[in-house]
């Protein structure tokens, strides 16, 4: 008997093997090991044939698994991954199951102290959307919660999943990060049984596999889990809830890029599954596929909205406490109110730059631009977590002087230290250890600190039930961001600060400190319009090319030296030009020991094929990945 085996390799290629009957009969996505060259590498068998062996042919070497877990949706959507991640086969099949199972079973991570809200609430309007959010489930199986009050919205999860075990399926839940599937996990366990639920997240590769196999064989119906949880196996039609769609934290970065709201569509497509996005406003990319009465829209209504007090402050270098919003800290703070100030940067500048030509020091290694988090004069790269020292002059104009430009976190509680001594202040940001964090959660739930300064965060793991003040330090900085997005991420950010701010258990005030009153996204925040804004949003992109109407892809090319690097370059540049494709920007880059070369390419989705086919022809020693999600500049 001969298989057809696939490799995690970049190169999409199919090899020809022979099966010993020693080994038994093997089946279509069973991992094996198989000699390839000089190597013994892991992959997964594609195909069988009953034809003899061939000369010449190998033999397979072992069969790891007992039984295969890739089912024949998952055989169809590695395909269309192929073509739409731009990635081989083999790499499609390793992102849906670990190559090895190796690493030793580990402690879990300490549990939450504190789960969800209990969702036993039953007034009429949200029966209402109970029942139309489980018809939209069994009628189109795609809809989309607008969240509201969280105790709704976990009461409307909660019937969608029991509603599916109810008819013999299954449910995968996503969460954007670990806490927050946390809490999910612990939420299920608590309603519908410990069980039946089995958390796919934090997890080393062998008990990764094992909670595939056992969630395959129907051991557990409900999984809970981060991004990679959306590749588990159904055996039959079920449900896949993604919770906080649109997050940028369901972007795969690394090989093989995906976004997890185009697989989920997909798996529905292939019949696999209903979908139930939930979310404080859909992304554009998922809104602009809501066509006629296919996509069932639900929105569940806060009790209230805050009050909001639009602050303007002049565009001045070190603005960051203005005199309106210290003066609506020092209220909150007399009223016994507690009061967090949220900034999208961490540390306590942002970056060095130069004074002339305006050139910002990246890491060498990574190009994640550095920030400076500590008192002394070190950079850290996020990316890397490697430091750096900053540079005596600019490499681009040769001018003898950087200065620090931004503010962090740290930055703005050390002013809030300097205006208010009496108060004691804290900052949650992922720099700090878990045991910094925990002391930090601490001291907020006692009372004891009384303003925090933090990011995101601070939505998962701060209760705002004693919150009286809910300020965002900058909204001009959510604008600059080196995205094309930016402004339907700002939109996003308002709302989830507005849907976390009616948390709290009495009315809150949010302070917004900007420099333009006037922009067009505060003006639609205001009015309630996220439609509108989505709309119109869609309608920019679409006139100037920008995704979901057309793609943006960026090739990135790994050389040795800068001599092959500028050939690969330019021989693909010039094939993608010769097949119509339009180039947006080149870069060449010195990364200490290599070359790197990026292309930025816009083509339509039917081009996606060119281009998969076009890196496949790549020869040499270059190599190379592809992001057909690219959202950024160059």
């Amino acid at each position: 008997m001969l298989v057809r085996v696939v490799f995690p390799l970049p190169k999409d290629l199919q090899f020809d093997y022979y099966v010993p009957e020693t080994l038994g009969r093997p089946e279509p996505g069973q991992r094996v090991l198989a000699p390839l060259g000089n190597r013994r590498l892991p992959g997964f068998i594609w195909e069988i044939s009953e034809e003899e062996s061939r000369p010449g042919l190998k033999n397979i070497e072992k069969i790891i698994d007992e039984k295969s877990l890739i089912t024949k949706p998952l055989f169809a959507l590695a395909e269309w991954m192929k073509e739409k991640c731009l990635v081989s086969r083999g790499e499609a099949l390793a992102a849906m199951i670990p190559l090895s199972v190796r690493g030793r079973p580990r402690h879990p991570q300490e549990p939450p102290k504190e789960g969800f809200e209990t969702p036993d609430i039953a007034d009429s309007e949200t029966e209402k959307l109970s029942a139309q959010l489980r018809r939209g489930i069994t009628e189109t199986g795609l809809v989309f919660l607008k969240e509201g009050s969280l105790r709704t919205k976990m009461r409307l999860i909660l019937d969608a999943a029991a509603e599916t075990l109810s008819f013999g399926g299954q449910v995968i839940l996503l969460a954007p990060e670990y806490f927050s599937a946390e809490k999910y996990f612990r939420f299920f366990a608590q309603y519908l049984g410990k069980e039946k639920v089995a958390k796919y997240f934090d997890l080393t590769d062998s008990e990764r596999y094992s909670v595939l196999s056992n969630f395959f064989s129907g051991r557990f119906r409900i999984a809970v889990g981060t991004r990679s949880a959306v590749f588990l196996p159904l055996k039959q039609k079920g449900l896949i809830i993604v919770t906080g769609e649109g997050h940028p934290y369901y972007k795969e970065e690394q090989k093989p890029v995906y976004s997890v709201t185009e697989v989920v569509l997909k798996r529905r497509e292939l019949g696999e599954a209903g979908v139930l996005f939930s979310s404080v406003m859909p992304s554009a990319e998922l809104y602009s596929k809501a066509s006629g009465n296919e996509f069932l829209f639900l929105e569940s209504q806060a009790e209230r909205r805050p009050v909001f007090n639009l602050i303007e402050v002049p565009e001045e270098k070190g603005i960051r406490i203005s005199g309106a919003l210290s003066e609506l800290i020092r209220e909150n703070a007399n009223a016994g109110r507690q009061v967090i100030l949220y900034h999208i940067y961490s540390g306590l500048y942002r970056y060095y730059a130069c004074r002339e030509c305006s050139w910002t020091q990246f890491c060498p290694d990574c190009g994640t631009r550095l920030l400076r988090y500590e008192e002394d004069d070190r950079l850290l790269c996020r990316k890397c977590g490697k430091y750096h020292l900053p540079l005596d002059h600019c490499p681009r104009c040769g001018h003898a002087s950087l200065s620090l430009r931004g503010s962090g976190q740290e930055r703005i509680e050390k002013e809030i230290c300097a205006l208010f001594p009496l108060l004691e202040s804290g900052v949650l940001s992922g720099k700090k250890t878990e045991k910094e964090i925990q002391e930090t959660v601490s001291g907020w739930k006692s009372g004891r600190i009384s303003v925090l300064v933090g990011g995101d965060m601070i939505f998962s793991r701060i209760s705002p039930s004693n919150m009286g003040l809910l300020a965002l330090v900058s909204f001009d900085s959510l604008t600059y961001i080196p995205d094309f997005r930016s402004e339907e991420l700002a939109m996003r950010l308002l709302m989830k600060m507005e849907a976390y701010a009616v948390r709290a258990a009495h009315p809150v005030t949010f302070a917004i400190q900007t420099s333009n009153p006037g922009n067009p996204v505060l003006e639609f925040f205001q009015r309630g319009s996220w439609q509108v804004f989505l709309e119109s949003e869609l309608e920019k992109r679409k006139n100037l090319g920008f995704p979901p109407f057309r793609r943006w892809v960026r090739i990135t090319l790994k050389a040795k030296t800068k001599a092959a690097m500028e050939k690969s370059l330019g021989n693909l540049k010039q094939s993608l030009e010769t097949n119509g494709l339009n180039i947006l920007a080149v870069k060449i880059k010195e990364k200490r020991i290599r070359w790197e070369g990026d292309i930025l390419v816009t083509a339509r989705e039917e081009d996606l094929k060119t281009v998969c086919r076009l890196l496949g022809e790549m020869k040499g020693s270059v190599r190379y990945s592809a992001d057909p999600q690219y959202t950024g500049i160059l």
